[in-house]
């Protein structure tokens, strides 16, 4: 920052940066450069200078609308000055996973996905390590109050002429000690464990081939 006897400057230039003293109010937009390629638009540099420089320290920086925090881009010193467990936070300013959502809507999707001009691909792809010794790939936990959910908590519709099959379990060609499906039922459970209704002329309900 300037020094001297006036020292009231709202922005002022050094080593080719604007320094700004307060908030930037912007009546418009940031326009980058067309064609602009690869960019960086915002960046947040650590160092091992105390404070903030420690292992462990978090930053982050928010986006928000109405006061109201939106998105959260957020990270941690690694006490080198180098970025240790980069993560994105949608309301949520201390994310715990890559991406954090903490909802805190009442109503509507917390996560929607429109895919109508895709004709080929897959919508979602899981890829697993081939180290993992724990975890599951996808874990629901519902803390739904007895007797308040009505909906399942996987409910797949299928509207159109299917010709594949709708839930498929393929085991690779290694050897497999596992199930592919394996259902646990509670003592204080009301209900089948497995429930199928079908309205099929031709087919089967389930079919089994096995070639062991």
């Amino acid at each position: 920052a300037p020094t001297g006897a006036d020292t009231n400057y709202a922005a002022w230039f050094g080593g080719g940066e604007v320094n700004l003293s307060g908030p930037l109010s912007i009546d418009g937009t940031f326009t980058l450069p067309t064609n602009a390629g690869v960019v960086t638009l915002v960046d947040l540099p650590l160092d091992t200078s105390s404070p903030g420089g420690t292992a462990g320290d978090d930053h982050s920086y928010t986006f928000r609308i109405g006061s109201a925090n939106i998105l959260t881009v957020f990270g941690e010193n690694d006490g080198s000055g180098n970025l240790q467990n980069g993560r994105v936070g949608i309301g949520d300013l201390t994310p715990d996973a890559v991406l954090d959502i903490d909802a805190t809507v009442t109503t509507g999707d917390v996560f929607g996905i429109i895919a109508a001009t895709i004709t080929s691909g897959d919508l979602i792809d899981l890829t697993v390590s081939a180290t993992r010794t724990s975890g599951t790939a996808i874990l629901i936990t519902d803390a739904s109050a007895t007797g308040v959910a009505t909906a399942p908590l996987i409910d797949i519709n299928v509207n159109s002429t299917a010709t594949t099959s709708v839930f498929d379990v393929t085991f690779a060609s290694g050897v497999s000690t596992g199930n592919a499906i394996d259902l646990n039922m509670g003592t204080n459970v009301a209900g089948n464990a497995v429930d199928i209704a079908t309205a099929a002329t031709t087919g089967n309900a389930i079919d089994i081939t096995t070639t062991g």
